[in-house]
This record gives structure tokens, C-alpha cells and sequence, in this order.
């Protein structure tokens, strides 16, 4: 794990680690089983993190703007008309077709999580994107992050009254975390090699304060705008179980093909895992295994990126 001889390739070797323990407790937070309390507490912020620490900045709009669509946009929108094209010919099966369910269009278009779904992570990463992109400066983006807090906190109480479930609405409280992330980039803290024995303290410590903060906190879902009972307490929890898979991912030495794939196709493993869980949940209530079961729709996934990487690239933005 010597990471000054190749400091390009080891990078995103461990990010790619990142986003895979990350897909695996996405699909574990969507099992509700044992401890998923810790589990969302830091399953959706390590991917704003990790955006913010990915985010180029300098790069000309077009390029900008053609990496957004192709790589967030496109996927985004296949993602959804499958699967509120399912969702329609599923209701009409059973005979209790739900009319509104053809504004899909509209609800689309304004962020409304019943029409994206678990795709409502993908249209606020595109805002928060843009919103980077057209400011410059960490100290503006600090700042923004803090308007956005309180904006949050004010507008909590009327969200949560009528349960507006919305991906816009949604970067109040993850701009934050994309920020958090991009600091951590300027600092040049992530990028070093570290030792093993500093990987196994840091990893022990940040899930300690994980465990405190998430007793302390109680449930986040960020998609609700339900960030516990302290916002604070929300973006370190956050911060916390991010910090404990990046110590686990600069520890462990992983193989490149397997953990690339999932990393590259993290999109479609995000669009279509509900899928395997519900046909799961069928058969199977809560119990130990869940955490096996989710490892194994993991794994069900790298044959299912791999042919979409050859046939339908467009669907994991294009990425190889």
C-alpha cells in the first residue's frame, strides 16, 4: 500500500473502495435490519463527500456541462422512466391504476421523490454540482453551506408537517456534506499515505464517534428532511462514518477489477437493487443474514454493469 510511488492510480483505488462499502450500506440502510440507525447516518453523506473531494474545478462549462448530462442526467432519467414505468403497468395489473402517476414529467423535473425514488440522490448531486461550479472560492462555499444550515433548520418544522419529500429541497442539507468534502481535497489530508497502524486508530476512533453521535441523534433521513434531534450532530455523524470507511478503505489493499466495477456502476446498483430487496422481503423478514444478503446483491450487480458498460454504456455514464 505504497501509495507515493503511484499516487494516481492508489487514489482512486481507494475511492473506488469508498463508493463500493458505500453502494453495500445504501443497499443495507434499504433493508432496515439490525442498526440501521448507524447506517444512515453516513450511507448517503459519503457520496456527497466523496463528490465534493471528486469535484474539478477550472474545467471549461462545456466540458463541465456535457460530464453532467452524460454521466448524471442520462442515468438519472432512463433510471426513473423504468421505474415509474413499472410501477404503472404494476398498478394496472392489480387493477388500482393511479392517475397521477402520468406526471411523472412534471414531478420529474421538480425533484419530487415519488416520481425519482432512489434516484432523488442524483438530481441533488447535479444541483449541487452547478452550484460549485458557478462559485468560486472555498470561503463562498463555506458561507453558502452555513446559509443553507440555517435556511434548513428554519424550513424542517413546515418539510416535515406536509412530508414534502423533494430532491431540491434536499441540498439545504447536503451541500454541507459536498463542501465538507472539497476541503478535505484542498487540505491534501487524503491523498497522503498513511500507515497501517494510523488507518486502525483512525478507523477505531471515527466509528466510536459514530456510535456516540448516532445514541445521541437518533435517526436521519436525509430524503425526509429528518436529520435527528441536532443538525449539528447530523453533518458529524456524517462526517464520522465517512471517516471510518475512508480508514477501512487505506487500510485494506483491494483488488482493482471487481471493486472498480461496482464503483463505475454505482448508479445502476442504485436504480435497481430495491428490485432484489423486495423480492427478498417476500420470502424473508428481518434477520442476521440480512447483512450477507446485502453483500450478495452486491455481487449480483457486477455481471449486470458489466454488460451495461458493453451494450448500454449510456445507462452507467459512460464510464469504462
Amino acid at each position: 500500500m505504497n501509495e507515493s510511488k503511484h499516487p494516481g492510480p492508489k487514489l482512486f483505488h481507494w475511492v473506488d473502495a469508498m463508493k463500493t462499502m458505500g453502494m453495500f450500506f445504501i443497499i443495507y440502510g434499504h433493508l432496515f435490519s439490525y442498526g440501521y440507525s448507524y447506517v444512515y447516518a453516513f450511507n448517503v453523506p459519503v457520496f456527497f463527500i466523496l463528490s465534493g473531494f471528486l469535484f474539478k474545478e477550472g474545467q471549461p462549462a462545456s466540458v463541465f456541462w456535457h460530464k453532467v448530462w452524460w454521466q448524471l442526467v442520462v442515468p438519472m432519467l432512463a433510471i426513473s422512466v423504468l421505474n415509474n414505468t413499472y410501477l404503472i403497468v404494476n398498478d394496472w395489473l392489480h387493477h388500482r391504476l393511479d392517475s397521477s402517476r402520468f406526471l411523472f414529467p412534471v414531478g420529474l423535473l421538480t425533484g419530487q421523490h415519488r416520481f425519482l425514488e432512489v434516484c432523488w440522490f442524483i438530481y441533488t448531486l447535479v444541483l449541487l454540482k452547478v452550484i460549485s461550479f458557478y462559485i468560486h472560492g472555498n470561503g463562498f462555499r463555506v458561507l453558502l453551506a452555513v446559509v443553507f444550515l440555517v435556511a434548513a433548520y428554519m424550513l424542517a418544522p413546515v418539510i416535515r408537517l406536509h412530508d414534502w419529500r423533494n430532491a431540491a429541497l434536499c441540498v439545504l442539507l447536503a451541500y454541507p456534506f459536498f463542501v465538507m468534502g472539497h476541503l478535505v481535497k484542498a487540505g491534501g489530508f487524503a491523498q497522503r499515505a498513511l500507515p497501517w497502524w494510523a488507518c486502525v486508530i483512525g478507523m477505531i476512533l471515527s466509528f466510536a464517534a459514530l456510535s456516540f453521535i448516532v445514541r445521541a441523534n437518533g435517526d436521519v433521513f436525509l430524503y425526509r428532511f429528518i436529520f435527528g434531534n441536532d443538525l449539528v450532530l447530523c453533518l458529524l455523524g456524517g462526517l464520522a462514518g465517512t471517516t471510518t470507511l475512508f480508514f477501512v478503505s487505506k487500510l485494506l489493499d483491494f483488488p482493482a477489477g471487481w471493486i472498480r466495477t461496482l464503483a463505475v456502476g454505482s448508479v445502476v446498483t442504485l436504480g435497481f437493487h430495491r428490485y432484489l430487496i423486495v423480492f427478498y422481503r417476500h420470502f424473508f423478514d428481518k434477520n442476521p443474514f440480512d447483512f450477507l444478503v446485502a453483500f450478495i446483491i452486491l455481487l449480483i450487480f457486477i455481471p449486470v454493469i458489466r454488460f451495461c458498460i458493453r451494450h448500454v454504456p449510456w445507462l452507467v455514464g459512460n464510464r469504462k
